[in-house]
C-alpha cells in the first residue's frame, strides 16, 4: 500500500517529463545495397545506395562520437537509379545518379528532369524532383514540381513511395565509421 501511495504522489509533470524525454531513434543511413522503388503510376526501378561518411572532428563531446545520429550528420548517400529498360519517358526519367544527405531527419536530394511531365499534346516538359525518406521505415514523399507548361498553371504533385530492401553491396561495406577522427588544429585528436 505504501508503494501505491509513493507512485501516485508522483506529480503529473514528471511523468510527462518522462515520456517526452525518451530518446529518439537513431537517424542513421539506409543498409548498403539494392533496393526496389515502389511508386503508384510508376514503373518499378532498382536503387543502389551506397553511405560515405566523414568522422566528426574533435571539437564535439567524447559521447559524441558514439552516437550514430551525429556520425550520420557527416554522411553522405550515392544513390543511383534505373529503370530495367528505357524505351518510355516514364523509365527513362528513372535513370539518374544523385548525392543524397540529411534534411529534417530524412534523406533527401532532388532531380532536375527535362522530360519529367507529359504534356497533352505528346510533348514533353521540365520538372524538378524531389525525393525524401525515412532510412528506418524505407517509406518516403516523391514531389514532382513544374512550372506553367503545356499551357497550364504551376503545379506539384506528391506521391507516397516505399523501398524495398533486394541484397546488400557486393563487396559488402566493412566500416561505415572508421576508427580514426580528423586531427584538430595540429593536435591529435581525443578520439582512436
Amino acid at each position: 500500500m505504501t508503494v501505491l501511495r509513493r507512485l501516485c504522489a508522483v506529480p503529473a509533470a514528471a511523468v510527462v517529463a518522462l515520456v517526452v524525454a525518451a530518446p529518439a531513434a537513431a537517424i542513421v543511413p539506409p543498409a548498403d545495397g539494392t533496393y526496389t522503388l515502389n511508386e503508384a503510376g510508376v514503373p518499378p526501378a532498382v536503387w543502389t545506395m551506397q553511405s560515405s561518411c566523414i568522422q566528426p572532428n574533435g571539437t564535439r563531446a567524447q559521447s559524441d562520437y558514439s552516437d550514430e545520429t551525429i556520425q550520420s550528420l557527416g554522411c553522405v548517400l550515392q544513390l543511383s537509379s534505373a529503370a530495367p529498360s528505357k524505351a518510355t519517358r516514364e523509365e527513362r526519367v528513372l535513370n539518374f545518379t544523385v548525392r543524397a544527405g540529411l534534411v529534417s531527419d530524412l534523406w533527401a536530394f532532388k532531380v532536375e528532369n527535362p522530360e519529367g511531365m507529359q504534356c497533352p499534346d505528346g510533348s514533353t516538359a521540365p520538372t524538378t524532383d524531389n525525393y525524401a525518406f525515412d532510412s528506418a521505415t524505407n517509406a518516403g514523399t516523391h514531389t514532382k514540381i513544374h512550372g506553367a507548361v503545356c499551357g497550364g498553371q504551376a503545379g506539384m504533385v506528391k506521391t507516397p513511395f516505399t523501398l524495398s530492401f533486394i541484397a546488400p553491396l557486393q563487396p559488402a561495406v566493412i566500416d561505415r565509421f572508421p576508427d580514426q577522427c580528423n586531427y584538430l588544429a595540429g593536435r591529435p585528436s581525443i578520439c582512436s
